[in-house]
């Protein structure tokens, strides 16, 4: 059986997980069947009950002090499981309660002995339990032995406890005179003399006092004291080092000139290297935004990386937001201006192509092409003359398509005039001509503006 809080495997037997001690199983509230804890309906009436939570709802107190020989844990082989002894005493508590409700009155008593001779506050129910178990003789005499043999344990680890403090005593003054010559070699030694003093000041009446206390709690601080007394050693080393070897570790920080800053910004604008330029002035311009020649710069260096985004055609509107950047630098820019004016009506022509507005098209991608012929021309047919063919043979088509003979003539003949050897535009001439050749005076026009 899986346990359902920490996922533990128990015996099917089992009503409390042998690792947290949560209960696996549960009473059903209509006619009393044991159910495993995570239940939904009853297997012997069918009535539907909740999974119980994942721990009991009555959660013992911090532990009280324990005296028992229980204290001492067995060493622990692979693979067993070590359990807290609140943990222990709290599955114990449970065990007495179910027992009793079974009306196993021997095995409640055996299970509340030990909770009420190691937990007597924790349970304040336990004793009403414990005698209402004890109430036949046969499980009195039972309860009665454990009773006797966990006084009696606990009298032993006492008389063995003692004289292990007086060891631990021995060894933690050795260990306080020991920590003192070590410290005063240890650069910092006072910083962590006076840290280490707080710890050790209270184990002597602590020491003194163990007698009454677990020598589990005991061996753990022991356990502790050197490797904690080594760390604050190390750390007390660290913590004031020679001023010497402070001022080497920090140097102190350079400023760069702003004259040195201007010079790395042109530098990079001459070398065409755009991202370092853009990167160099802005530094330059957020410290002094007037410096003479800075806006002419920046506009350079925006104006260049846009023209290599629009040339690679890849991210067109990063370019068009380079001009703009670059604008808002140095407003009067003419190239500036012009990229950016150009790079719209580009866009705003792809956009009119792509929703089939032909005139529009042909109207934005004629006053680019217009103005520069060769614009985008690396880019073969999404050039400014490669968007403008296109443009007028979808156009013509469309008029040929309508029956509009004369219309579609005179857009294929424009779009034939940018690409005389273009196949698709021969055949829009030869259909708009007719089969008769009606048309055949009709000859290629110059291409148009708009």
């Amino acid at each position: 059986m899986s346990c359902p809080e920490c996922q533990q495997e128990n015996p099917a037997t089992a009503k409390f997980c042998l690792a947290c001690g949560v209960p696996l199983r549960r009473a059903c509230t209509q006619c009393g069947t044991d159910l495993p804890a995570y239940a939904r309906f009853c297997i012997e009436c069918g009535h539907p009950t909740a999974p119980a939570g994942p721990r009991p709802t009555e959660a013992p107190p911090p532990p009280p002090v324990r005296n028992s020989t229980d204290d001492q844990p067995a060493p622990a082989a692979p693979g067993r499981v070590i359990l807290e002894r609140p943990a222990v005493l709290h599955a114990l508590y449970e065990q007495g309660r179910d027992a009793l409700r079974r009306g196993d009155r021997g095995a409640s008593a055996v299970a509340l002995a030990a909770v009420v001779e190691e937990a007597p506050n924790a349970y304040p129910d336990a004793h009403r339990l414990l005698a209402e178990a004890l109430e036949r003789g046969t499980a009195g005499r039972v309860a009665t032995r454990s009773l006797r043999s966990a006084r009696a344990g606990a009298a032993t680890a006492r008389r063995q406890i003692a004289p292990a403090a007086a060891v631990a005593l021995v060894w933690l003054a050795r260990l306080h005179a020991l920590l003192g010559r070590a410290l005063q070699r240890v650069p910092g030694a006072r910083p962590a003399l006076a840290a280490v003093a707080p710890w050790l000041a209270p184990a002597r009446p602590a020491l003194a006092a163990i007698g009454s206390r677990g020598a589990l709690t005991w061996a753990l601080v022991l356990a502790l004291t050197l490797p904690l007394a080594v760390l604050l050693v190390q750390r007390g080393g660290a913590v004031a080092p020679p001023a010497a070897v402070a001022e080497e570790a920090a140097p102190v920080p350079t400023v760069e000139a702003v004259a040195d800053l201007f010079a790395r910004c042109q530098a990079a604008v001459g070398a065409e290297n755009w991202a370092d330029a853009i990167r160099a002035c802005r530094i330059l311009h957020a410290r002094a935004p007037d410096y003479n020649g800075l806006a002419d710069a920046l506009a350079a260096a925006y104006v260049g990386r846009g023209q290599q985004r629009q040339a690679a055609g890849d991210d067109l509107a990063a370019a068009e937001a380079d001009f703009r950047q670059a604008l808002s630098y140095q407003p009067d820019s003419a190239e500036a201006q012009s990229a950016l004016q150009r790079l719209t009506l580009y866009r705003a022509g792809e956009k009119a192509l792509v929703v089939g507005d032909w005139p529009t098209a042909v109207s934005q991608f004629s006053a680019v092409y217009s103005e520069a012929p060769d614009y985008l021309q690396n880019l073969g047919a999404r050039s400014a003359k490669g968007k403008l063919f296109a443009a007028w043979l979808a156009w013509g088509q469309s008029a040929l398509n309508a029956n509009a003979v004369p219309d579609a003539a005179e857009r294929c003949g424009q779009a034939l005039a940018l690409v005389p050897d273009d196949p698709d535009a021969q055949r829009c001439i030869a259909a708009a001509q007719g089969p008769n050749g009606d048309d055949g005076d009709l000859v290629a026009a110059e291409p148009a503006n708009g």
